[in-house]
């Protein structure tokens, strides 16, 4: 551990309302010198080096782009700084962004204002299976409902409201085609509780999720199985989100949890 972080650490622990106004305003400072960069697909994005670098998420980025041209409505969960949203709304989709964190919001308005979007929904809330609140811990990229998520400080969180996908989908665009991406960092499996009418609803959603079994935890997700199965029991195959696109089966998911470990893909599946 490094002096900067063990300093750190000590300030959550003895002054957490410090530490927390300390990382706030840092956020806001690094938000703030952050200008709009053109991404690869042609658009403006407020965000950090790594998210704008070509290689970032090469693979689901692959996907979203060739399965937009098959949906009418992209709803983006755990939107973050607003990639995916902004990817979908460049290709003349309408979008649904649902993105929690605060720095992460102003940082995909300010991206919709450099775009010249006004018709984006946007969404301060988190997913989960019921109305409510919940503590949200972290910041930025790794910001989950997960506590010690990434190795984030139970000493740093926030509350935030969350609702529910049915809430928010089950009665509206009748008919149209949804494309539902949820990476909300360890979260998904109440947010798919609280969708059980997206999730029967004709036509069926495309869905793109990341499910991981032991990676930035503190243990073994013990709702690996369930997650998947919630799409398995109402007919939906699964493939990875990767170069491959290998499909995924209950027979897999049940493997991998035995062993703790995934032997083939990523940690996003493609649902449909």
């Amino acid at each position: 551990m490094t002096l900067r972080s063990a300093t750190r650490r000590l300030l959550e622990r003895r002054a957490p309302m410090a530490a927390r106004l300390f990382r706030t305003l840092r956020e806001q400072a690094s938000i703030l010198r952050t200008a709009p960069k053109p991404a690869n697909e042609g658009f403006l994005l407020v965000a950090a080096g790594g998210v704008l670098h070509h290689g970032f998420e090469e693979q689901e980025r692959r996907i979203v782009r060739r399965e937009l041209a098959n949906v009418d409505i992209f709803v983006d969960v755990g939107a973050n700084v607003g990639l995916y949203a902004c990817l979908a709304r460049a290709a003349g989709k309408k979008v649904i962004a649902i993105e929690p964190h605060g720095g992460n919001v102003q940082q995909l308005f300010r991206s919709l204002e450099a775009n010249g979007w006004r018709d984006v929904e946007v969404w301060p809330l988190g997913a989960g299976s019921a109305t409510g609140t919940i503590s949200l811990y972290g910041a930025g990229t790794g910001a989950s409902t997960v506590s010690g998520w990434s190795g984030a400080s139970e000493a740093f969180h926030q509350t935030i409201s969350i609702t529910t996908l049915d809430i928010l989908l089950a009665r509206r665009f009748e008919g149209e085609r949804l494309f539902v991406k949820i990476d909300i960092e360890g979260g998904e499996l109440p947010a798919l509780q609280g969708a059980t009418t997206v999730l029967d609803r004709q036509p069926r959603p495309l869905w793109l999720v990341e499910i991981t079994l032991g990676e930035h935890r503190t243990d073994v997700n013990p709702h690996f199985a369930e997650t998947f199965d919630a799409f398995f029991r109402r007919g939906y195959r699964c493939t990875t989100a990767d170069a491959e696109e290998r499909e995924v089966t209950p027979v897999d998911v049940a493997r991998w949890s035995a062993a703790g470990r995934v032997d083939f893909g990523s940690h996003n599946y493609l649902f449909r």
